[in-house]
């Protein structure tokens, strides 16, 4: 089973990538990822905290 995650940008930046689709992120942004989502890939130079719920 899956559980939803959100991602929190506290260092830096990068890209998030998702069925073709590019999301910038910046320091202080947080993407929330759906339980249901397709694989994620980043690209960046990031401290990333994986907050689960």
């Amino acid at each position: 089973m899956l559980w939803p995650y959100s991602l929190l940008c506290v260092d830096g930046c990068g890209v998030l990538f998702c069925d073709g689709v590019m999301i910038p992120f910046f320091k202080g942004d947080c993407n929330f990822v759906p339980a249901d989502s397709i694989p994620l890939k980043l690209h960046g130079k990031a401290q990333i905290l994986n907050i689960s719920c």
